[in-house]
């Protein structure tokens, strides 16, 4: 899963191609894809490794004796009329059917599980998730050893999943391997710790890549404690990730059945955390959120725009989290303030920039240009000629300038915007160059559900209270009399 990585490092150009070409050859070294180490190795010194042959020979090799071990299962699972999923749907691809029916032996199926490894190195990802598919429904879960290559092969799916970038099927083995290593109370607490840790870093590669697929990472990570614990221990580095997440979501957490208050949970985890780890992301949620430096803010939030942009998960979202972010302390601002100079919120939101709020004809010019740019990169990667541009993007959109628009009605305008969007009750006053926000009375019955919402809670805690003094007070009664 690094090879990606690699990739996307590449796009960006943030390293020396040598040096990423020679992260690339030293990483397929470690693998069986002799074919693209080969490719590698040549892009970088301009001729073939001098052993590619004799490595070549040597897996094809490997692979033949791994096949012809597997026997008579593999010709079960290659069958062209589907034999195999026919017998999983009729419960009947058990060891014991397979070996009346068709032969198969306990050897058979220890050797499909090393010819399915022997496929994910060779870079056969979707042969490697079938047969592990398979080999794990013929693993008895009475058996140790069995259970523990059934726990090792669903690793091997997922990872064979994600690299195909096959979403929904990574994010069932995500929820499985989940359970699997709850199961594993036999093993050490910090191996299981380890195993967590490892859990919640592929989830990045699932989350992202699934619809929802924020939202439902916030609520894998923080609605389970042991998870949580894993991010805090041995993976600090993915709070990045989770203040990111929830900064983007947080309409869409309103709807879910999870805690409303998932961004004072998550901005509680961060102070306590802070000292161990520290990023702009997070910095600033607790600066806007925790202490209400907008200065810090704004210095973050520049400095995330450059951090998003060259993330490998996060880099298609940095426009909406900007926004967001903006959103967010924007509405921070108006509650603790009672009238504002345009001039200093314009400043803390960047709001002179044109990519800040911007008007629907640059969103839509923007969509179009990055769809064009996906065109030709897709062309060139086939080797094809790269398309012509659309006609929409040959003429520059005109500056506010040009349409006759001073800077400062662009900067008002943003902010008409930004009162509807945080549905703030504030007024501009052109004239004084300043917002004014109106004082709101706490209505008297929000007083009364904010003194009340809690009743029923405290009810049962007093009902339990008294239960347990009339239980002490009968036991004490009943050693008297005898």
């Amino acid at each position: 899963m690094v090879l990606p990585l690699l990739d996307f490092l590449g796009e960006k150009k943030l390293y020396k191609a040598e040096d990423l070409l020679q992260g690339k050859i030293q990483l397929a070294a470690a693998t069986k894809m002799v074919d693209f180490h080969a490719g590698e190795y040549r892009a970088l010194h301009g001729r073939d490794p001098s052993d590619v042959e004799a490595h070549k020979a040597a897996v094809y090799a490997e692979l033949q004796t791994a096949q012809a071990n597997v026997g008579p299962l593999l010709a079960l699972l290659n069958d062209e009329n589907h034999l195999a999923e026919d017998m999983v749907k009729e419960e009947r691809f058990t060891p014991d059917v397979l070996d009346k029916e068709y032969k198969v032996t306990r050897a058979n199926i220890d050797a499909l599980y090393v010819f399915a490894r022997l496929n994910f190195d060779c870079g056969r990802y979707r042969d490697s998730a079938d047969y592990l598919y398979y080999y794990r429904l013929l693993c008895r879960a009475s058996v140790p050893e069995e259970a523990e290559q059934s726990y090792q092969a669903l690793w091997g799916k997922l990872a064979s999943e994600i690299l195909m970038v096959n979403g929904d099927a990574a994010y069932a083995d995500l929820l499985s391997l989940k359970e699997a290593i709850d199961a594993r109370t036999h093993v050490p607490a910090y191996l299981q710790l380890q195993q967590r840790a490892w859990l919640v870093t592929w989830s990045l590669f699932v989350f992202f890549n699934i619809p929802d697929g924020r939202v439902k990472m916030i609520e894998f990570m923080m609605a389970d404690s042991k998870l949580l614990n894993a991010v805090q221990t041995s993976a600090p580095h993915l709070l990045r990730y989770l203040t990111a997440a929830v900064l983007i979501n947080r309409k869409a957490l309103r709807s879910t059945n999870y805690s409303k208050n998932v961004l004072k949970d998550l901005a509680k985890i961060l102070l306590t955390e802070q000292a161990n780890y520290a990023d702009p992301v997070t910095q600033f949620l607790l600066a806007v959120y925790t202490d209400f430096d907008f200065a810090r803010a704004h210095q973050a939030l520049q400095q995330c725009e450059t951090l998003l942009t060259n993330d490998f998960f996060l880099g298609y979202s940095t426009d909406e989290f900007m926004e967001q972010a903006r959103l967010m302390l924007f509405e921070a601002y108006t509650k603790i303030h009672k009238v504002i100079k345009i001039e200093t919120l314009a400043t803390v939101l960047d709001l002179a920039s044109p990519n800040v709020f911007p008007s629907a004809e640059w969103r839509e010019r923007k969509a179009l240009q990055e769809s064009h740019n996906a065109e030709v990169a897709a062309a060139l990667a086939a080797g094809q000629p790269a398309p012509a541009a659309p006609a929409a993007l040959a003429t520059p959109l005109p500056t506010p300038a040009e349409l006759g628009l001073s800077p400062e009605s662009v900067v008002e305008s943003k902010l008409v915007q930004l009162i509807r969007l945080c549905r703030v009750d504030a007024r501009i006053d052109a004239r004084a160059q300043q917002i004014v926000l109106a004082s709101e009375a706490p209505s008297i019955y929000q007083q009364i559900i904010d003194k009340t919402k809690s009743i029923a809670y405290r009810a049962t805690q007093l009902v339990h209270v008294i239960d347990k003094k009339v239980a002490t007070r009968n036991q004490e009664i009943e050693a008297a009399n005898e």
